[in-house]
């Protein structure tokens, strides 16, 4: 099979350009293509993609690294999946226990099987990247904090149980920031070496979803392990200024009969742009449900569950009024596309978002890969 560098040197050859040229009219660095050229430096998958649509390459991204299938471990209501179907990629089987995370499932990515529980899943085909956000509530803030000591944190044991007896070129990972911090450190150091005894390189990142276009403050931990040599990774580049308001962002959204919120106390400043989640009020006794924030600003996290006025989403000044966010408007703002199945029903809907690996960013990891 022939190879992204394989393809691209040779379509920069018979191009008849100079490297120059092709930089300039590519959009990518002049230096970083020559070193490329000279088989000094891996090429990035969005900087390939830009040599190719200049050249006028049709190469599908997943088959230039040789990725065209997956596995979708606790899928959820399709994050993983979403994410890595915009380069083509081919869902084999996912797996999730959460009955209404399956119903929804099977409604947005029909004709997929779908298993119940990873512990009891051992037909697994092959596959060339497995996804896994494996359960969080053991290691978030807002949940029991558990760690690995906890029975649904040791469930990333049956994701490098999968990984070892199939093979996968890659696995891509996701987890609460709060990961990093539990026992110290010790259980990002334990799934690192549980990976590397099994002949996986392990990377991760710490990356926030709005500094990548959504405007919504989610930080999270992307893991990503690779087989062999192959392959090499290298985490995204933030790029918060390219990211609009929560206003602009959600212009146009449902709000599917949202009512606004009475009472409210709003701070003299509260049309002011900002940058990030902005503080302009609250309701009530200011708990963490009923602070309101800057539609001129980022929205908080989304979580599964909350309490006070704003539960789930928080409370926003948008429009001339004070009100929570829909459930329409939190597909979007998770960097799903308009119209992805969730529920039935707000609460559930909220909690599955909440719990949601966001698209976005799964292709924005998946596109730090590259062949070395």
């Amino acid at each position: 099979m022939e190879t992204l560098t394989d393809a691209l040197k040779a379509a920069i050859r018979v191009s008849k350009q100079t490297i120059h040229a092709i930089a300039q009219g590519a959009g990518v660095e002049d230096a970083s293509l020559r070193r490329f050229m000279a088989g000094k430096r891996s090429m990035r998958l969005d900087m390939a993609d830009k040599v190719a649509s200049y050249l006028s390459l049709s190469l599908q991204p997943s088959n230039r690294l040789g990725l065209t299938s997956f596995v979708d471990l606790f899928s959820g209501i399709g994050g993983f999946h979403a994410g890595l179907a915009g380069y083509g990629m081919r869902c084999l089987l996912a797996c999730e226990i959460d009955p209404g995370c399956r119903a929804m499932y099977r409604l947005n990515y029909p004709g997929v099987p779908i298993h119940n529980d990873v512990r009891t899943l051992h037909d697994v085909p092959p596959h060339d990247v497995l996804t896994a956000g494996f359960p969080c509530q053991s290691f978030s803030i807002s949940g029991s904090r558990g760690g690995l000591g906890d029975d649904r944190g040791i469930l990333f044991r049956e994701v490098v149980r999968i990984a070892s007896k199939h093979r996968p070129k890659v696995v891509l990972m996701e987890n609460v920031k709060h990961l990093l911090q539990i026992d110290g450190g010790r259980a990002m150091e334990t799934i690192r070496k549980e990976f590397d005894a099994i002949g996986y390189s392990f990377q991760h990142a710490l990356l926030n979803l709005a500094d990548f276009g959504v405007p919504q403050a989610r930080w999270r931990v992307y893991m990503v392990a690779i087989a062999g040599g192959a392959l090499s990774w290298t985490p995204p580049i933030p790029d918060p200024e390219a990211t609009p308001t929560l206003r602009d962002f959600l212009s146009g959204r449902n709000t599917d009969g949202v009512k606004p919120v009475a009472g409210v106390t709003l701070r003299p400043d509260h049309r002011r742009p900002v940058r990030g989640p902005a503080r302009v009020g609250h309701v009530n006794k200011a708990g963490q449900g009923d602070r309101i924030y800057s539609g001129m600003g980022h929205a908080i996290t989304i979580t599964s569950g909350g309490g006070g006025t704003g539960q789930s989403t928080g409370l926003y000044y948008l429009d001339g009024q004070v009100r929570a966010l829909s459930v329409a408007e939190c597909v979007r703002l998770m960097g799903f596309e308009d119209g992805h199945h969730v529920g039935p029903g707000k609460k559930p809907a909220y909690r599955q978002l909440g719990n949601a690996v966001a698209p976005t960013m799964v292709r924005r990891v998946f596109a730090g890969l590259s062949i070395k």
